[in-house]
């Protein structure tokens, strides 16, 4: 019997009811009601974004709406690349994104990626993650693997070599074309990528070829958060590492000072926070502020 790629279904989409364990056809208004900006359950909303930003999650959730009324959440056609300064926590807001659409992550350190034979085992290996492993399509006339609904982020593509960012990767990630040939093991083998949704992020879009920007059919400038959404980001992840009572009820005062010296996401949340925790263990004497001033000094910020 020929192998089939298996694809994960997200409702019946029988006529006869016959996977029944699976929830019916979501309607319209239970979409919009999952991806709602009140909904504590959808991973969108865990991103703390600013007014400056909040045209862009409307897109995400637009591209979300689409994927839920497909029976596998295919993002096909929903390409799109995320441009910022350093820090702004571009890859959390695709994270989300993935985790929301619920397909498989293929998390790409485009500096790492030394060819195309690599990019296959990434993508292998999420969707082996995911349940839905490639199959070898061995009776297959065009291709050798047809890759499920999945997601492929490029994190800081500007680091790419010049020959993916130019060559066959390119072909693959064409709305028109959609495969691509990888030599495995002095074989070559054709990939079908015609359900891959591809995301790049960068903070040089100068450095992305046109040749590989314009397969990114939506682009997302992520503005730098502002000191007030800052403030918020610092008090989420506050709740969520800290591990006593004191750090839980830290001061919006002070949470607002940190984001003051960290001034990015990235280094208030995984950075200047757990330092400022740890200056409070080796000097309980002194005040939060105080503790954020010494280590304002010690990193020279």
């Amino acid at each position: 019997m020929p192998a089939v790629q298996k694809q994960t279904p997200f409702f019946d989409f029988t006529d006869d009811r016959s996977m029944p364990h699976l929830p019916l056809p979501p309607s319209l208004e239970e979409i919009r009601m999952s991806l709602a900006p009140n909904n504590s359950r959808c991973p969108l909303n865990e991103i703390l974004a600013g007014s400056a930003n909040e045209r862009h999650l409307r897109t995400l959730r637009r591209f979300a709406l689409n994927a839920y009324r497909q029976l596998n959440h295919s993002c096909r056609g929903n390409s799109f690349g995320i441009y910022s300064p350093a820090d702004q926590g571009k890859a959390f807001v695709v994270r989300k994104f993935a985790e929301t659409v619920g397909l498989p992550f293929a998390h790409v350190q485009s500096k790492e990626l030394t060819g195309l034979e690599m990019l296959l085992e990434l993508m292998r290996d999420a969707c082996d993650k995911a349940g839905t492993p490639l199959q070898y399509l061995d009776s297959d006339p065009v291709r050798d693997y047809y890759l499920p609904p999945c997601i492929v982020f490029f994190e800081d593509a500007h680091q790419m070599q010049r020959s993916l960012l130019t060559g066959p990767l390119v072909g693959a990630m064409d709305m028109e074309d959609g495969y691509m040939p990888v030599r495995v093991g002095g074989e070559m083998q054709i990939v079908d990528c015609w359900e891959v949704c591809w995301i790049a992020s960068t903070t040089d879009r100068r450095r992305i070829p046109a040749a590989f920007s314009k397969r990114l059919t939506t682009t997302i400038e992520w503005t730098p958060m502002d000191e007030e959404t800052l403030t918020r980001i610092v008090r989420a992840g506050v709740k969520k590492t800290a591990n006593s009572a004191c750090g839980r009820d830290l001061p919006d005062s002070v949470c607002a000072l940190i984001a003051r010296y960290a001034k990015t996401p990235m280094r208030a949340v995984y950075d200047f926070t757990p330092k400022v925790f740890q200056q409070k263990r080796l000097m309980p004497s002194c005040s939060w502020a105080e503790c954020c001033e010494i280590v304002a000094k010690d990193i020279r910020r």
